[in-house]
């Protein structure tokens, strides 16, 4: 399978994911059968998280308005180890508005631009001493109204006496 799908309209930081139901040996041959073109063109490259999934980013950003091109053209070929693609996948997908969010862990300020554009600055917490949020890119992948935060998906028990498990309403 993979994301995204025919004719959504992604954000700037989309990577192009590709999931394989079994371990794929031969990788060269894997990234050989998935074609991606654009407009305007993009440098990116492939990265494997496992031996079943593999990314293709650009190596910045999506410009605003590109047009991607996905041919995953895997039906009978060889990955190796006995293993064949059983079934190729296509989309068309639009890259909408650039929004970025950038947040100053020092200032714990978070800056939202569209299109650069500066349109709105959100106090942030960036986490609590002994479990900051690290430094980097993220892309954000969902958006939600309400959502629950817990400490157990960063390895403190809920239950314990630095834990919590609480839902946020988002407005």
């Amino acid at each position: 399978s993979m994301n995204p799908l025919e004719g959504q309209v992604v954000g700037v930081g989309q990577p192009l994911a590709f999931y394989f139901d079994v371990a794929i040996a031969n990788k060269a041959a894997a990234q050989q059968a998935i074609q991606i073109h654009t407009e305007p063109a993009t440098e990116g490259a492939f990265y494997w998280f496992s031996d079943k999934e593999v990314h293709w980013r650009p190596k910045n950003y999506w410009a605003a308005g590109t047009k991607i091109s996905v041919n995953a053209a895997i039906f009978g070929r060889d990955f190796g180890n006995g293993v064949y693609g059983n079934d190729s996948r296509a989309a068309n997908v639009t890259v909408g508005d650039a929004v970025v969010a950038t947040a100053d862990g020092a200032t714990h300020q978070m800056t939202v631009t569209v299109n650069g554009a500066v349109v709105r600055t959100i106090p942030i917490s960036m986490g609590k001493p002994g479990h900051e949020t690290p430094q980097g890119t993220y892309v954000v992948m969902s958006e939600h109204t309400n959502y629950t935060m817990d400490s157990s998906t960063y390895g403190v028990p809920a239950d314990s006496p630095a834990g919590y498990r609480t839902t946020v309403a988002v407005a």
